[in-house]
């Protein structure tokens, strides 16, 4: 259970970010229990932005969809 929205919020956009572009955003936390299912509790690569760049902005364009 989350008790706080914007943790919430947080946790699920860094979840997406694994689940899609197979790295993690470097200004959110990547590891604990709500990663596990993606990560198996290994360390995940920050995403290289100018790799990435496209991933990340289809990802955040259907998260604001969501708002």
């Amino acid at each position: 259970m989350c008790l706080n929205l914007q943790a919430c919020l947080k946790t699920c956009y860094q979840y997406n970010v694994i689940k899609m572009c197979n790295c993690a955003d470097n200004h959110f936390p990547s590891s604990g229990p709500a990663f596990e299912p993606l990560t198996g509790g290994k360390p995940v690569n920050a995403c290289d932005t100018s790799n990435n760049i496209t991933c990340n902005l289809d990802f955040c364009t259907a998260l604001e969809r969501i708002h």
